[in-house]
């Protein structure tokens, strides 16, 4: 029964050093551990270390740190860490700046197929979710609460990797600049991969529901503001099929929109939703039906 930091270095002595494995330190956070296990080796002169057998559990509380992710604070009020030969795992509810989530670390020992660790993780999905992770989409694009599935790759000396997915039920998802809204109370699909940092990088957007489908990424400025939001295809009911990109213009002003090829049916179209003060739209379509 002890400090966090001291069950860490005892855990970190010879044969165990279970932190040095991880590459973490046993400073990591603060907290009080409840910690018992049980140790079994040869009674010989030097055994084979592959013949030292032990495992290990600790009930944390009141765990604090702004070390394991950096930048950010976590607080966890009861952590479950179980340690053996195998690996080293981490489980419970825990809380991210302002994003609350139920999750497990996990980092495998030995086993050249998962290096480095992982964290697999409910989380609470909304514009605080992507205000916490600099996750830049145009204004009003999320309203409401959801959850999503969360998987951070955690790698020595490269940005955390991760993928975010969603059936996105309770939260409000809208695109006025095309006229597409999807309401909380319908389900569509959310998946979002990129790397987190001080400002994050989005390699892969996907987003659809309601009769809309979008597939692109993003680009952030250093700052972390929108840059652009270039979709290889947006498809809106059956009267858009085309490119587009979202160009930010600075804080708080509406995104420029830029469509350069495919087709659009005006007898349909619903660009701007009826709202007003909309930014520029530029259009150069392959195809363009006016009337029947």
């Amino acid at each position: 029964d002890s400090t966090l930091t001291a069950a860490l270095s005892v855990l970190n002595q010879p044969p165990f050093e279970y932190m040095d494995k991880a590459n973490l330190p046993v400073t990591i956070a603060d907290g009080l551990a409840l910690t018992q296990g049980r140790i079994t080796w040869p009674l010989m002169p030097r055994p084979d270390p592959d013949d030292v057998l032990f495992s290990m559990t600790s009930q944390l509380r009141n765990v604090r740190s702004e070390t394991l992710l950096p930048g950010r604070q976590f607080a966890a009020p009861e952590l479950l860490v179980t340690a053996s030969k195998a690996g080293l795992n981490i489980a419970g509810s825990v809380q991210v700046g302002a994003i609350g989530a139920i999750g497990v670390w996990d980092r495998r020992f030995g086993d050249p197929d998962q290096p480095g660790s992982r964290v697999l993780a409910q989380v609470g999905l909304s514009q605080d979710f992507l205000d916490e992770f600099g996750i830049a989409l145009p204004s009003g694009t999320i309203d409401g609460r959801g959850t999503g599935e969360l998987a951070v790759s955690l790698q020595d000396n490269t940005p955390p990797a991760f993928s975010l997915t969603s059936d996105l039920l309770g939260v409000r998802v809208a695109i006025p600049a095309v006229g597409w809204t999807k309401p909380a109370q319908a389900t569509g699909n959310l998946r979002v991969e990129g790397a987190l940092g001080p400002v994050a990088t989005i390699d892969r957007l996907e987003i659809g529901g309601a009769g809309f489908q979008a597939s692109g990424r993003i680009d952030l400025t250093e700052t972390g503001q929108l840059q652009a939001a270039r979709f290889a295809r947006v498809q809106v009911g059956n009267w858009f099929d085309a490119p587009v990109t979202l160009r930010g213009r600075g804080a708080g002003a509406p995104v420029g929109v830029e469509i350069s090829g495919g087709s659009l049916d005006l007898r349909g179209a619903q660009f701007g939703g009826g709202s007003s003060g909309g930014g520029p739209l530029t259009i150069g379509l392959d195809q363009l039906q006016i009337s029947d």
